[in-house]
């Protein structure tokens, strides 16, 4: 770096406590700097978690969410450790919160976490502060972020492991990334990208102990789990596209595909380019056959915005003004189409007002339950026979299905009173009251 000769001059004819008193305005210059951003970062989580909690008031719990709720302990099977924890919260906090939230408060925190790591993760990545800001926010907001934070489903916990994986390595700390491989076996089934990203990684920077660390936890993955693609070859390529469309947003997903191609021909490689290329690329290539669990791959890929920042931040400051204007229609292209997807995500009941079918919703099988059980309350019912699959749902908000002798039927029936479940003022749901008949 190059020192300005009057910088010199100054340091050379300035005494001890001269030299003090001048860097210590710099360093409170920063310290400043520094606080605000940390502020301006905790205000844009404060902001998210306030329109997840809204959103978590909007839902209903779904069947699969009641089967979790309601099925028997988990461990290395299919919900891992969901079972014992949404019941453990919501045994202590539904007192003080709404069920849906109480049910839900684990993945806000972990959700959460996540927002740390990955600003924490960026700094190793991106040059700022301000772009560490940036990429934070982008995360939290990604619909499919937002999403995996309100739904019983292991997706956020498989960010917060991957994402803790990247920091460790990243900080050379590989006792402590041991540790985080057992554990994250009793997480989820979803860590086979992890491991094969981890040989690979290894394999690629000369570090053999990662490559054959990755290398044993693949292999015992297979030994441990199930992951059957059996059944008629059929392409689902075109649906998987779409799903991972709507979590990055049409246009950041666009964005996302280019990042990765433009670090694998032109940049050297780290470690979360590696998670999130193989479980995109390993992804695609199950689509072409069958229809591939996103759950075990679109984790690893929402953690990549970090590099997305930076690539096109780079390619923006490298211009000259005058040849930025594409680059700034860009940016306005992909925030735009991050805010329209996010809101849409948040409010998403106003979008009953635009379909025709209320059941092509994408949050339709987390509506009417909530809304059904509250009405059957006001009617006086405790306890009425219904179906299936709304059973264990009825029985979270309070409505049994035992000693009753009405039956809920989504058919009408003789002498059956009605009811209409409304969204925007707009019937989604109707279902009909009808006497038990011995």
């Amino acid at each position: 770096m190059k020192i300005n000769k009057d910088f010199v001059n100054f340091f050379s004819q300035s005494s001890e406590n001269d030299i003090r008193n001048s860097i210590i305005p710099n360093k409170a210059l920063e310290q400043n700097s520094a606080k605000s951003e940390y502020f301006t970062l905790f205000l844009a989580w404060a902001i998210n978690i306030i329109l997840l909690g809204y959103l978590c008031s909007t839902l209903s719990i779904s069947a699969g969410e009641a089967r979790i709720f309601y099925g028997q302990s988990s461990f290395l099977k299919e919900f891992g450790f969901l079972h014992e924890l949404i019941n453990g919260s919501f045994i202590a906090f539904s007192g003080v919160f709404s069920s849906d939230l109480a049910l839900r408060l684990p993945f806000l925190l972990a959700h959460s976490a996540n927002v740390f790591f990955i600003y924490k993760i960026s700094k190793q990545i991106l040059p700022t502060r301000s772009l560490q800001l940036i990429c934070a926010c982008v995360f939290m907001y990604l619909p499919g972020v937002m999403a995996s934070a309100v739904s019983v489903n292991s997706a956020v916990f498989i960010v917060l492991v991957v994402l803790i994986a990247v920091f460790l390595v990243q900080n050379s700390h590989f006792k402590s990334l041991f540790v985080l491989l057992v554990a994250s076996i009793f997480v989820s089934q979803a860590f086979l990208a992890l491991y094969v990203a981890l040989f690979f990684y290894g394999l690629y920077s000369k570090n053999r102990a990662i490559s054959v660390l990755g290398g044993i936890f693949a292999i015992a993955w297979l030994f441990i789990f199930d992951f059957d693609f059996s059944g008629k070859p059929k392409g689902y390529l075109i649906d998987t596209m779409a799903v991972f469309g709507a979590a990055f947003s049409p246009f950041v997903f666009i964005y996302f595909i280019y990042s990765i191609y433009h670090i694998w021909v032109k940049e050297s490689k780290d470690f979360l380019w590696f998670i999130s290329t193989g479980a995109f690329c390993i992804c695609l290539v199950f689509s072409v056959r069958s229809k591939p669990p996103l759950e075990l791959f679109l984790p690893f890929c929402v953690i990549f915005v970090p590099h997305m920042v930076r690539l096109f931040f780079s390619a923006y400051s490298v211009r000259l003004p005058q040849h930025r204007l594409k680059y700034k229609l860009l940016g306005v292209l992909l925030i735009s189409s991050l805010a329209l997807n996010s809101t849409a995500s948040i409010f998403s009941d106003f979008l009953y007002a635009f379909l025709k079918r209320p059941s092509a919703h994408f949050a339709f099988k987390n509506a009417v339950a909530k809304e059904l059980a509250a009405e059957l309350k006001s009617r006086g019912i405790k306890a009425i026979k219904s179906p299936a699959d709304m059973r264990e749902r009825l029985l979270f908000y309070g409505i049994d299905s035992k000693n009753s002798t009405e039956t809920l039927s989504k058919s009408p029936c003789k002498n059956g009173s009605k009811i209409d479940i409304k969204k925007q003022n707009i019937s989604i749901a109707s279902y009909y009251i009808c006497k038990f008949m011995l």
